[in-house]
């Protein structure tokens, strides 16, 4: 009896039409000649490549230090229980459709939302979901989605090309970033935006001089696997890698620990 067998692969590539020409140039020298392969006892009789699903951010960081363990891509996709990709509609001038994305989460596509609706505040914008089964869901933005903060759709961008806008230098008090020409403080409103469009909290962790303010998410691609592989060989843990950088992550302190109970800093 013939069999259909579903498997994920995880490809370092990005272009679809290089991953298309990678897999089948792979996957031809093991599959039967009646699913124009050349192995000819082969017991794989045939193969379909369907939609490919981007990897998230944290797995993206841990291939490129170096820390990815074996099988946590799938993990992350198996824990996202709808498996939804995320898309921004603009209808520029009200005419022309243009669809932005796949972004990584809800938080990610808002924060692009209020970019754009800066810019072209009279465009037609729309969020939409689609499923590994195929269901697309197209939906309207309320105007309190789309006001947003000031600088905290910048701050995004940045954290999400990897940047660190936050920081309080050794010789300063509080935490700070600049935002068109201008310092602007770290306050309770500003967490608040962050958090929401990045849909993590912010944690404190040292850069490479100053004091920075990051998403947890990026707090654990710093983690490096050589740091746990010092811990396990001192005996200071015994916990697998990945348990052990959610406890490091999990005692950084939260951003808000910086604020007073006004909502201002320290």
């Amino acid at each position: 009896m013939a069999k259909i067998v579903n498997i994920q692969l995880l490809v370092n590539a990005n272009n679809e039409a290089q991953i298309v020409d990678g897999l089948n140039d792979a996957l031809r020298s093991i599959v039967h000649p009646m699913g124009s392969g050349y192995a000819q006892d082969s017991f794989i009789l045939d193969y379909n490549l369907s939609a490919s699903l981007p990897a998230t951010t944290e797995v993206e960081q841990d291939i490129a230090n170096g820390s990815y363990e074996e099988c946590a891509a799938f993990q992350e996709v198996g824990n996202n229980k709808a498996a939804v990709e995320h898309f921004l509609l603009h209808i520029e001038e009200d005419v022309e459709p243009k669809l932005i994305g796949p972004f990584e989460n809800e938080a990610a596509l808002l924060a692009k939302a209020i970019e754009v609706n800066r810019h072209s505040p009279d465009d037609g914008l729309f969020r939409v979901t689609a499923d590994r089964a195929g269901k697309i869901e197209v939906d309207s933005f309320t105007g309190d989605d789309l006001i947003g903060h000031p600088a905290a759709v910048e701050i995004c961008a940045a954290f999400f090309r990897g940047e660190t806008p936050l920081e309080r230098m050794a010789t300063s008090r509080h935490f700070s970033c600049a935002h068109e020409g201008d310092e602007v403080l770290v306050d309770v409103n500003l967490i608040d935006a962050l958090e929401k469009y990045t849909g993590d909290d912010l944690v404190i962790d040292h850069g490479e001089v100053n004091e920075i303010m990051i998403p947890a998410m990026t707090a654990r691609a710093r983690v490096r696997k050589e740091q746990w592989e010092q811990s396990v060989a001192d005996g200071s843990t015994e916990l697998g890698f990945t348990e052990w950088r959610e406890m490091i992550v999990q005692d950084l302190p939260r951003a808000r620990t910086a604020l007073n109970k006004n909502g201002t800093q320290r």
